[in-house]
Parts: structure tokens; sequence; C-alpha cells
């Protein structure tokens, strides 16, 4: 682990907190390494351990776990403040292991090289009060994104750090197409 990644999971508190006692978290995203640190707070918003992501975990990990009606979405978010530098704020919904979900609010900003690369992103992520979506139970098979688009927006994420303009606008439209083929507007 770099110098820089152990100073990140140094500084993380190191209290356990509860799904129930957490409101609000906050998190680093790695960008080069693609590891993603987080308090305890953001770990148990997301169902992990505070010692997983004060050790950090791949962000696929985390995205992972961003309901299946919002990772595009969310997706697209990242992928704008990475390329505009404009500050990241969604609202999505997290699926934790057990199947409940909670509304979660995310507020970040990327910071970036003299060259203007993105280093790391940092921020916040609110439970958001007042949304009934964690009595929402999903389906084990809902839970996990599909393997292949789980491929292809990594393949759109290296095509990012490439800034391969062609491949990226290419992978965006054919999994913008593919997931309104797949996703129903409704819930059943």
């Amino acid at each position: 682990m770099k110098s820089y990644e152990n100073d990140i999971a140094e500084n993380l508190p190191p209290q356990e907190i509860s799904a129930e006692q957490s409101a609000s978290g906050v998190f680093t995203w790695v960008i080069q390494s693609d590891t993603f640190y987080a308090d305890a707070a953001a770990a148990a918003l997301f169902g992990f351990s505070a010692a997983e992501t004060k050790s950090g975990l791949p962000r696929a990990a985390f995205r992972a776990r961003i309901h299946p009606d919002d990772v595009v979405r969310f997706a697209e978010a990242v992928e704008d403040m990475l390329k505009t530098g404009v500050p990241f704020q969604e609202d999505y919904r997290v699926c934790r292991p057990d199947g409940t979900c909670v509304a979660v609010s995310g507020f970040g900003a990327c910071f970036r090289d003299e060259h203007g690369t993105p280093l790391y992103c940092s921020g916040m992520m609110v439970a958001s009060a007042g949304v009934p979506v964690e009595a929402e139970v999903l389906d084990e098979d809902e839970i996990a994104i599909d393997p292949l688009l789980h491929h292809c927006l990594l393949a759109l994420e290296i095509a990012r750090t490439r800034n391969d303009e062609d491949t990226i606008t290419a992978l965006s439209d054919a999994l913008r197409s593919a997931l309104v083929d797949a996703v129903p507007l409704t819930r059943h």
C-alpha cells in the first residue's frame, strides 16, 4: 500500500457504528489504485465492517451495492465529476447484503494534480430521512450487479483514465441503451 493510502487508513476513526446509528459517513477514493476508504458510519450504510473500509476496498465492492435501478445514473454522475471537476451530488439507494435498502445522498469533490488528472475524490454520504426504502427487500439476484454490466462499467473507467473519448462515448451509449432495454421502468 502506498504511503498516502496508509495515511488515509490511519486517520479514519476506529469505532464501529451500527447501521441503525449511522446517519452519515465520509469516504475517500484513491483513483490510481481504485481503492475506496470509508469511516465506520459509511461502512454501515453499505453493510461493510469498519475494518474492511478502513483498510480500503475496491470501489467496485461499493458500486455493486448500489440499487440496480440507480447504478447507471450514479456512474454517469461520477463520470461527470471526473470529466468536469464539478462536485458530485447524487441521491441513490444502497442494497445491503441482508437485502434491506437505504436511501443515501452522496456529496463529493475530485482533487486533481497540476495537469488536471483526477487523483482523489472525497466526500460524505448521508442516509436520507423520510424516504421509505428501508423496508424494501430485494431478491438476491437483484442485489448483485449483472457481471457483463460490471465489466462494461470497469471498461468505461479504464477508458476514462486513459482519456479515450471515443471509447468512453461508445461504452456510455451502449450501456445506456442496454440498460434502458433491460431495466423495467417500474417495480412490480
